[in-house]
């Protein structure tokens, strides 16, 4: 196969899409198939050495202030039409165009594209869905969706894309089965489930019996998003209880970041001294995070639903992948790998409270997490592989 990923947020080395999209382009390459990347027009040395990134797109939407917004949106959208349109006429002999990333700023270009005489039968877009159209309602518990202009302007693109859907030439896509639900509501299409592929050959599988006391990591920057303040306080309770010297936190807290009133959180230089806490400061290289995986019983995760309810996290992934047992929010998208594994320990609610209440019953039955984790672990890189990805991309070319 000929695979082209058209991907704009491929401008600096860091974050999780270089490892996600090259790895999953090496995977391909190794099967035989061809692929090239087209990433921002200042892609790092970095990316274009070591992933084959070929420097192209003008802009980025994930960081250019000049692309937010529905009017400057809808002008980024002409503009990425324009430019992969250019491209695509220069080499129209894909099997695929993969957009791993969708936003509202792209989909205008494809639904355009899906009924321009460039769209070919012989080539297929894969349309990747990382973020939905709905907010989450804290009162239902549910998800709902609003009617704002963005949302009209998503309807009509998905209008415009219903042929195309219908004849299989574009693939709605999802990694998550919350998205999946949500995007079929909302588009009234079908849409398929990917996986999230990782280098499981790259992971250490963690099989060590867990210390006392054990070993308790939330890999990735600290974030509201992320419950990191109900962390901290809940490691404040441990202490006011007595029970703290069961656990040893390994955190990664670079930097102060602001709650929704307003105001800065930082761990504060009592915790930063702490004996039971290690912090980690900056961004960590593959080498680092995965000795940091190495050391760690448990992985924690105490993500709010408002913004995890259908959010992937690939540290999770990588986690179930090494055989290390989470310790998650209820309700959040971790537990389809906490199933996937069969193995975890849920945080009924968000509150210190209740992430003490779990974190106890994390310690008090670790050895038997831990062994039922290590067991789980091959169906998590089985399902999150390049070869799970290419089967069913696959089957879409299969005649019916």
């Amino acid at each position: 196969m000929r695979i082209l990923i058209a991907e704009e947020a491929l401008q600096s080395d860091t974050g999780h899409w270089p490892n996600y999209i090259g790895g999953l382009a090496a995977g391909m390459r190794q099967h035989g198939d061809t692929v090239d990347i087209i990433g921002h027009e200042n892609a790092t040395e970095t990316l274009r050495n070591e992933l084959g990134v070929i420097p192209y797109l003008s802009q980025n939407c994930w960081l250019d202030s000049a692309s937010q917004g529905l009017t400057r949106g809808l002008r980024h959208s002409f503009k990425f039409k324009s430019e992969l349109k250019r491209w695509l006429k220069k080499d129209p002999h894909y099997s695929w165009v993969f957009s791993l990333t969708v936003r509202l700023q792209h989909l205008l270009a494809f639904a355009l594209l899906s009924r321009s005489p460039l769209a070919n039968k012989n080539t297929k877009y894969l349309l990747l869905f990382v973020q939905g159209f709905s907010c989450y309602s804290e009162q239902s518990r549910s998800y709902q969706f609003l009617r704002s202009p963005s949302n009209v302007l998503a309807k009509l693109c998905f209008r415009l894309l219903t042929p195309a859907v219908k004849a299989k030439n574009v693939i709605l896509a999802a990694e998550t089965e919350g998205m999946k639900r949500e995007l079929e509501e909302f588009t009234q299409l079908p849409v398929e489930l990917f996986p999230h592929p990782i280098e499981a050959k790259n992971l250490s599988q963690n099989t060590n019996v867990p210390s006392d006391p054990i070993t308790v990591s939330c890999p990735g920057f600290a974030r509201h998003e992320k419950g990191s303040d109900l962390l901290i306080s809940a490691i404040e309770r441990l202490k006011n209880e007595g029970t703290l010297k069961q656990f040893h936190f390994i955190l990664q807290w670079p930097e102060p970041f602001q709650l929704p009133d307003g105001t800065m959180l930082e761990p504060g230089e009592e915790k930063v001294n702490s004996d039971h806490i290690t912090f980690y400061n900056g961004s960590l290289d593959a080498a680092a995070y995965n000795t940091w995986l190495s050391q760690t019983d448990f992985v924690i995760l105490p993500y709010r639903k408002s913004s995890y309810y259908n959010r992937l996290s690939r540290v999770a992934i990588e986690a179930g992948a090494c055989g290390i047992p989470l310790i998650y929010t209820d309700g959040t998208w971790t537990e389809e790998v906490a199933a996937l594994v069969e193995c975890g320990v849920k945080i009924d609610e968000e509150s210190p409270a209740e992430l003490v209440k779990a974190l106890n019953r994390a310690y008090r039955d670790a050895e038997n997490l831990k062994g039922r984790a290590v067991a789980g672990s091959e169906r998590v890189k089985q399902y999150h592989s390049c070869e799970k990805f290419r089967s069913i991309m696959l089957q879409h070319l299969s005649p019916d």
